[in-house]
């Protein structure tokens, strides 16, 4: 597959900002003659006498090699850049096409200078993706790939990197191709029996077709889908809501877990009146750690609409902190709370501890404590460390977290829904004894949905909104 657009294109492919260093990228087949115009391997000495032998650029290009020299404005040869830059020729690249990158000296003016050079050399400015977007039109990646490559930029913790690392390696596109092979194999079956029926002998094996459908195809999409469900928390982060009745030191947990001031903590109950939620990386698990307004029966209506979204949080959480005060005890609106989250995973955290004297006895129900009970002082940060190791071992052994191999984002997901309904209709025509051009429509069309995985039948405005998410120069 090649890509139709022929122009050299260029960006600044590192963040914008203040940095040691930042590189411009180019890609296309004018990228070399581009840089012999710009790159000198000599700092120019702009006098009277040398400013003619200064536009002299070094046209000596090595491939695969890191060169140290400048780049020199040719419209003015008093603007240089001291960088380094690797010339990497077709087909050897990221894009497949040759390739010039361009290590400058970091910060915006720098690198906005050296991209407008390369512009005016040749070069025009790449759409968002582009980079990658010319590497799965030229063949070197699969779409799945290239969805690969966004995640990698976005991962946030170890966990996130990994899944996103083993997606770029190619795991999803295989599992798809060793999918599409076997109903490739199928349909070649069904297209015999349908175009040269006088020439086969006997009936179609439905009950060969069938145990093929389910074990080799129908079977490896469960499990990519199992993949989704429990991987999507490692890619996505898991939600921990920190729940309770008001006062008990929601906030003041929040802000210990933070390790900063982010929600106000005041001896008055009812302070938070919304919820505060904040990204964390627990142990190299993502995780959305999230403070509710305190679970009370009251008439104030603005912390009324508060404590319906504590409701809603509490419902939708991975796992919950119920949080109780270790000075009063557990008391019947802590009770009540609980009824309402007793089939949700929770950790009780008994807090303020540090209000307790010798052996700690609060009265807490049995059936509270299948969980395990923590004693804790948000205040001064007794038990902290523990409760964390506790919230990450309660995570990886609930049965809802745990790393798989192939872990598909939400677009592959639904296409791979859509294979396996299609492949459930092709079981039941053949239950059905249904004529094999009526089954070899479901074949085809879950092919087609396997296909939009990989990018082989994906339409052109999806692989438009795919990489009109990425940011310019990647």
């Amino acid at each position: 597959m090649i890509s139709a657009d022929k122009d050299t294109i260029a960006a600044v492919s590192t963040p914008i900002g203040f940095g040691g260093i930042g590189i411009v990228r180019i890609s296309g087949c004018g990228s070399a003659a581009i840089a012999r115009k710009v790159f000198r391997t000599s700092a120019p000495r702009v006098t009277a006498e040398t400013h003619q032998t200064s536009k002299r650029i070094s046209k000596e290009i090595i491939p695969r090699r890191l060169q140290y020299g400048y780049i020199v404005d040719p419209e003015n040869p008093a603007v240089f850049n001291e960088v380094l830059m690797a010339y990497m020729p077709s087909p050897n690249s990221y894009t497949r096409e040759d390739v010039i990158e361009i290590q400058s000296h970091g910060g915006m003016a720098a690198l906005k200078t050296l991209l407008e050079i390369v512009l005016r050399s040749g070069a025009r400015l790449a759409d968002p993706g582009e980079f990658t977007r010319r590497a799965y039109l030229n063949g070197r990646i699969d779409l799945s790939q290239a969805e690969a490559v966004i995640d990698i930029i976005q991962a946030k913790t170890d966990a996130s990197l990994r899944i996103a690392n083993r997606n770029l390696e190619g795991e999803i596109g295989e599992a798809v191709r060793e999918m599409k092979k076997i109903l490739l194999e199928i349909q070649v079956v069904l297209e015999a029996h349908i175009e040269f029926p006088e020439d086969i002998e006997g009936k179609l094996d439905e009950q060969e077709i069938r145990s093929k459908l389910s074990r080799e195809v129908l079977g490896p999409i469960s499990a990519v889908l199992e993949g989704y469900k429990h991987g999507h928390l490692l890619r996505e982060g898991v939600r921990i809501v920190i729940l309770g009745r008001p006062n008990v030191g929601k906030s003041c947990m929040l802000n210990r877990i933070l390790q900063r001031e982010r929600a106000i903590v005041t001896s008055y109950p009812g302070t938070t009146r919304d919820s505060i939620e904040e990204s964390i990386s627990l142990f190299g698990l993502p995780a959305v750690i999230v403070d509710t307004a305190g679970w009370r029966n009251t008439n104030d209506p603005v912390e009324k609409i508060g404590i319906d979204r504590t409701k809603a949080l509490s419902q939708n959480a991975d796992l919950i902190l119920f949080m109780v005060d270790a000075g009063t005890g557990v008391v019947p609106e802590d009770e009540d709370i609980f009824m309402q989250i007793q089939n949700k995973e929770k950790i009780l955290i008994v807090n303020k501890a540090d209000l307790l004297t010798g052996e700690p006895n609060i009265n807490i129900p049995e059936r509270w404590s299948h969980s395990g009970v923590l004693f804790t002082s948000a205040m001064f940060g007794h038990g902290i460390e523990n409760m964390k190791e506790w919230i990450y071992k309660t995570l990886m052994s609930s049965g809802n977290l745990h790393e798989v191999e192939v872990v598909p984002n939400l677009r592959q997901k639904n296409l791979l829904e859509r294979a396996q309904r299609a492949l459930e209709g092709v079981l039941k025509n053949l239950s059905d004894q249904l004529h094999p051009e009526l089954i070899a429509i479901d074949i085809k069309e879950a092919m087609d949905a396997l296909g939009e995985i990989t990018g082989d039948t994906v339409k052109p405005d999806i692989i438009d909104e795919i990489f009109s998410r990425f940011c310019i120069g990647k």
